[in-house]
């Protein structure tokens, strides 16, 4: 941002050079706009420095959520293996995704099952186990 800076200064410089005064119409003008354009350069210098600080506060969230899901996920995988369930691949008609559900609770009872989908929300049917 300092180059912003440094043109605004240039441009002052200039007006100052060939001497600019608020004396006339034209020279309350020129250091009017000199005056918004060092406001848009200290705007601008303010809007980057609070990028850079959330850039880092959203890098700090980032790493501790990806240790959050490891832990979670590991947990997930071990707690799958120590339960030894009976899983069941049904394809979702709308999207095609695979979805793994448990054998017991798809067909606990004699009737139809509604699941819905967790990558499309589209309803499936599954027909009881014969």
């Amino acid at each position: 941002m300092n180059y912003l800076y440094e043109k605004v200064a240039y441009l002052r410089g200039l007006a100052e050079g060939i001497e600019v005064t608020e004396c006339s119409k034209e020279g309350k003008l020129l250091i009017g706009i000199l005056d918004v354009l060092e406001e848009f350069a200290d705007a601008l210098s303010d809007l980057n420095e609070e990028v850079e600080e959330l850039d880092e506060y959203v890098e700090c969230i980032d790493e501790d959520l990806s240790e959050v899901e490891e832990v979670l996920f590991e947990e997930d995988e071990e707690n799958l293996l120590e339960d030894d369930l009976d899983l069941v691949e049904v394809e979702c008609p709308s999207c095609g995704d695979t979805i793994y559900l448990d054998d017991e609770v798809m067909y606990s009872n004699d009737e139809e099952t509604e699941l819905l989908c967790p990558s499309c929300n589209e309803h499936i049917y599954v027909e009881p186990n014969e």
